[in-house]
């Protein structure tokens, strides 16, 4: 991995040194997004909830003088101002070439194209809207600052494109003066969720083990083989952090295919968590997440669409609790979108049964989106 890292910084200052870069423009995009969410049915009730989207995207590129590209993109987002400084966030400046593109990311780039690929729902896949559930799609290199590089599009054979991605340092603060930190491996087991059922809300969430790594890598996989289908895989592994029972790593794979107005998907995904080597007598940790998800979509006309998806996460435990149980959640979601013009309506209707794989857990929602492109 450190030979990656000294190819990806290499190419970065090459790049900086071959040509002047030419004045590009300015462009400011995003998604004028309102939600109504109502949590109801079953075990839980999360009462109701009316948002809108806070997050608006600069963008600007140019081109060298040798006839390389350059963009660099940044976020104005209210809910990063306690880590990112005046609320700027998901930054990156990239260089394209006839050889791939070659990026420097701060607090995005995930390279997880796996997790969601398989998705083909009317308004987005039920886990990644609303609740969650306690649905798990693996970790994503975005969570750090990272290097990566980009094959070009038809270079490859069936269509195939690859990405690889290596963190560099542990800090994701968007500032060109951020200074390094000395990371110190560590990691604190998960525990299994609880529930306070008089109050019908969760307590306690089924976490991921709190590990901190030296460095996380990502790699991503995508290939086309045939007109509408599509195929993808990603894995990740965290590094350094010297655990003795198991190391963290993970991955997806997911398969989508659309003919006419029918598309399907399906995906699988594997996430075995970081565990130390201290399990206290009589307790247990988790050691893995295990999700299978598909869907069907149907375009009904060129304006109206309609989907259903089934998402599952199992988990498995280790330790020393006799009788254990690994109950599923398990997520169905039904979904109905319209557009008209630049605008969008979407009426989504998920439920979901042993939220945060706790057995008999259950909860409905009811979420309304109004989406406007810009």
């Amino acid at each position: 991995m450190k030979t990656l890292t000294k190819v990806l910084v290499t190419l970065v200052a090459s790049f900086a040194l071959v040509g002047s870069a030419y004045a590009g423009a300015l462009n400011v995009t995003g998604d004028a997004k309102a939600s109504y969410q109502i949590g109801s049915g079953g075990n839980l009730d999360t009462g109701k909830a009316l948002g809108i989207t806070n997050e608006i995207t600069f963008s600007a590129t140019g081109e060298l003088d040798n006839g390389y590209t350059w963009k660099y993109q940044t976020e104005l987002d209210s809910g990063a101002e306690t880590t990112s400084g005046a609320g700027i966030d998901d930054s990156q400046i990239t260089i394209g070439t006839p050889y791939g593109t070659v990026g420097i990311f701060v607090s995005e780039g995930s390279l997880r194209s796996a997790g969601l690929g398989w998705d083909t729902t009317a308004f987005g896949a039920g886990s990644d809207n609303g609740a969650g559930f306690g649905i798990q799609n693996g970790s994503e290199l975005s969570a750090y600052n990272s290097l990566q590089y980009h094959s070009p599009a038809g270079l490859l054979p069936l269509g195939a494109v690859v990405k690889v991605g290596r963190s560099v340092g542990d800090a994701t603060i968007n500032s060109y003066k951020a200074t390094g930190a000395i990371v110190t491996p560590a990691c604190t087991n998960a525990v299994r969720a609880t529930v306070t059922t008089t109050t019908k809300a969760v307590t306690t969430a089924a976490i991921a083990n709190a590990c901190t790594t030296r460095e996380m890598n990502q790699y991503t996989v995508s290939l086309t083989p045939i007109d509408g289908a599509t195929v993808i895989v990603d894995y990740f592994s965290k590094d350094g952090a010297n655990l003795d029972n198991q190391e963290n790593e993970g991955g997806n794979a997911a398969i989508k295919y659309a003919t006419g107005p029918i598309s399907v998907g399906v995906g699988y995904g594997m996430e075995a968590l970081g565990i130390n080597n201290v399990i206290a007598a009589g307790h247990h940790t988790i050691e893995d997440y295990e999700t299978k998800r598909a869907s069907v979509g149907y375009a009904v006309n060129d304006a109206l669409s309609v989907s259903y998806s089934k998402e599952i996460t199992a988990v498995r435990y280790v330790g020393n609790n006799v009788g254990l149980q690994s109950d599923s959640a398990e997520l169905d979601s039904i979904q109905a979108a319209y557009t008209m013009g630049g605008a969008t309506m979407a009426l989504s209707y998920d439920s979901a049964d042993n939220v945060n794989n706790i057995a008999g857990i259950s909860q409905d929602e009811m979420l309304f989106t109004l989406a406007l492109a810009f």
